[in-house]
């Protein structure tokens, strides 16, 4: 009898493991699905966040580890865009396994380039660091129960372009004209960059973590960053 209990259990093991194979397969499929209906273009960012939302909050339903990198401006709308997301995640409703770590950087508005007569708006700057600080210190203790985690950097050099890279492998990527600095949004249209469509793609995903990469380690040596939890 102990026998056949046992094989039993075998026989269970084995089915359950087979099923979650094939669940695992079918997610894969359904991502590269996803991936080809995707547009990979918008005429403008505002138009590019509700994809941007769907595959950040699609990976987390999962039970992934998001990481998302954000090269912006002022991030007038980029902060609310990622505060909705936090709280979502924070909340329950998209899951209990996932985990976000959102990283932002911003344009220093002591720096030189918001000096300039015609440089973004520093107060709108300021208030957004000011935002981002208070809410990664309030929810410090809920991001580190979810594995999860906020950052902002300041940079100071004019920006040409905004992009927001999702994990290692989907960039939104738009270009800012040399003659609008003072207009914080994105003036071109968006594309979408999957490193999975051509080597040529997989380099420019490249490019942009290499930049990231500059802002974060100059903010942290200079001292111009905030992170929740502390590290």
């Amino acid at each position: 009898m102990a026998s056949v209990v046992g094989y039993s259990a075998i026989q269970l093991t084995a089915v359950l493991a087979l099923i979650a194979l094939v669940l695992q397969v079918l997610f894969e499929i359904d991502e590269k699905i996803s991936a080809r209906k995707t547009p990979t273009w918008y005429p403008t960012f505002q138009r590019a966040l509700p994809h941007i939302s769907e595959e950040i909050e699609m990976r987390l339903r999962r039970g992934k580890k998001v990481k998302i990198r954000w090269i912006g401006v002022t991030h007038e709308a980029g902060w609310p865009f990622s505060q909705n997301i936090l709280l979502s995640m924070l909340g329950g409703r998209l899951g209990e396994k996932g985990a976000l770590s959102v990283e932002l950087a911003l344009l220093d508005p002591d720096g030189d380039i918001c000096q300039r007569p015609n440089s973004p708006d520093r107060d709108q700057i300021r208030s957004t660091k000011e935002k981002i600080s208070r809410f990664g210190s309030s929810q410090a203790a809920e991001l580190a129960e979810h594995d999860s985690s906020l950052a902002l950097y300041l940079y100071d050099h004019r920006p040409t372009w905004h992009a927001l890279l999702v994990d290692e492998d989907t960039l939104f990527y738009s270009t800012c004209m040399p003659s609008n600095l003072e207009f914080a949004s994105p003036q071109g249209g968006v594309e979408v960059i999957s490193v999975d469509s051509g080597e040529h793609n997989a380099e420019r995903v490249q490019h942009f973590v290499a930049w990231f990469d500059v802002i974060e380690s100059e903010a942290r040596s200079s001292g111009k960053y905030a992170e929740s939890p502390v590290t």
